[in-house]
């Protein structure tokens, strides 16, 4: 039972991360001009692979991988 939980939690922190990433993706691309950070990249690859790597371990702990 506490797997499943657990495994919510990070499916939502996951569906939470994702829609920021999105968000900061789309608000650059219709705001960005040159003063915008050369590390914003950075921020959004490693944004999305958290969330990826959340999405994939809540799933696991749902359906009793780990």
């Amino acid at each position: 039972m506490l797997e499943v939980l657990a495994g919510i939690a990070c499916l939502l922190l996951a569906v939470y991360q994702l829609f920021t990433a999105y968000k900061l993706f789309d608000n650059t691309k219709k705001h960005g001009n040159k003063n915008t950070s050369p590390f914003l990249l950075n921020s959004l690859w490693s944004g999305t692979l958290i969330g990826i790597i959340l999405l994939s371990v809540g799933t696991g702990l749902i359906v009793n991988i780990f």
